[in-house]
């Protein structure tokens, strides 16, 4: 009976030393000091297919600064070529041991890599060595969504994501104050040009006529602007010159050209000089140039 309970007891202990090695496999992370700050790849939770959020926090709680997506902001990468830019072990041994722990990597296929991309998978560097580097990842489709791995860079390149390879290196982010780079220079904007005016146009101040009276003292007939004793286009012309602002009536002319009698010299006017002249040429019937004027007249009301 002993030797059943001893071989029992032995039994249970392995057991729950099993279990508390085994407990502390899964739950223990190493932390790493990037910049200062002690960061573990379970300081913040992700979701599938949500990588970069998940690597967007820790670069701001290292860095104390949001990352964006754009491939030329803060890419320590932005003046290589599409071919500088393929992903072969080379390649990444190259442009990762030029970084520093901190750094956000993003991979992505050839039509997302100089836009946006929405298939892509981006990771945060947090140690380098001669024959690969450490991540941390999130975005997977295991629970818990994250983990920390360590990558041979030829491990890396044969890697599949989301179920394809990424073929270029798109970025690999730091602060521009980490690494001197200037910050992009976006296009200014034209300055506003002052509203072109238009030249101003001069007041007319021509006086068509001395305006003197017949020689005979004949009074002068409403209408005959130009003084020749008789209603023709000429007068008609005038009065539309004048209406139009292009020259001054004297004073008897202005008085002349008040056809309807209203105390004003428009287009009404116009309209009557034409029709009385019309009928003195004998274009028009009387009846016909009453009624054309009645209804130009009006239509002007």
């Amino acid at each position: 009976m002993r030797k059943v309970l001893r071989a029992a007891a032995a039994t249970l202990g392995l057991l729950v030393l099993l279990l508390s090695v085994s407990g502390a496999a899964v739950t223990a992370e190493q932390a790493y000091v990037v910049n200062g700050i002690n960061v573990r790849c379970g300081d913040f939770s992700s979701s599938h297919n949500e990588c970069w959020s998940y690597v967007a926090k820790f670069y701001r709680k290292i860095w104390g600064e949001d990352i964006d997506s754009n491939f030329y902001e803060n890419n320590i990468l932005r003046e290589k070529s599409k071919q500088e830019l393929t992903l072969t072990p080379e390649h990444l041994a190259e442009y990762v041991s030029a970084a520093q722990p901190g750094a956000v990597l993003r991979v992505c296929n050839a039509g997302c890599l100089y836009g946006s991309d929405y298939m892509g998978h981006s990771l945060l560097i947090v140690s380098v060595r001669d024959d690969g580097f450490t991540t941390f990842e999130g975005g997977l489709s295991a629970s818990p969504r994250y983990r920390e791995h360590f990558y041979t860079w030829e491990e890396f390149c044969r890697t599949g994501w989301l179920g394809g390879r990424y073929a270029y290196i798109k970025y690999i982010k730091l602060p521009a104050r980490v690494t001197g780079q200037e910050p992009v220079q976006k296009p200014e904007q034209a300055p506003e040009q002052a509203p072109v005016r238009e030249p101003e146009r001069e007041t007319p101040t021509l006086t068509l006529l001395e305006d003197p009276l017949p020689a005979d003292g004949a009074a002068v007939e409403p209408g005959d602007l130009n003084r020749n004793g008789r209603l023709d286009a000429a007068d008609y012309v005038l009065l539309r010159r004048f209406v139009a602002g292009t020259i001054r009536l004297s004073v008897s002319q202005l008085s002349g050209g008040d056809l309807n009698g209203d105390g004003t010299v428009d287009g009404k006017d116009a309209v009557l000089l034409k029709v009385r002249s019309s009928c003195e040429d004998g274009l028009l019937s009387v009846s016909s140039a009453t009624e054309f004027a009645g209804a130009v007249l009006g239509s002007m009301f």
